[in-house]
């Protein structure tokens, strides 16, 4: 069973896989930087098609996102392989505190349904 567990964070972990291109990824990201910022778990961003730092930067800007993303080759490639691959966007995988992986939304959700799931691991 493969599990992720980032050094230092004792809460539930959000991967939230997008791509430059995507709308209904610009969508996810308010209900998603509302989630990172209520503190109730620590959510990570996965820029599928990175051009590069500054391009990347852009697009998170673009997107409006307010939490950390890496859109290296290798780290895209790394959680991509954790989660048992991507085959869409937005695709969001949700884990318990303990690193286990709990529910996979591959497309667009409110906000309530990532309650939900972190509501259901307490």
């Amino acid at each position: 069973e493969r599990t992720l567990k980032i050094e230092g964070n004792d809460k539930p972990l959000v991967l939230f896989f997008y791509t430059s291109g995507c709308g209904a990824c610009k969508a996810q990201v308010p209900a998603l930087n509302e989630l990172q910022a209520s503190g109730n778990a620590l959510v990570i961003g996965v820029l599928g098609d990175g051009k590069g730092l500054e391009a990347d930067a852009a697009v998170a800007r673009e997107k409006g996102i307010k939490f950390p993303s890496v859109s290296g080759a290798n780290s895209v490639k790394y959680f991509e392989t954790i989660v048992g691959g991507i085959f869409g966007t937005p695709t969001s995988v949700i884990y318990d505190k303990n690193g286990k992986a709990v529910k996979k939304l591959i497309g667009l959700y409110p906000k309530s349904a990532f309650e939900t799931q972190l509501k259901l691991m307490n």
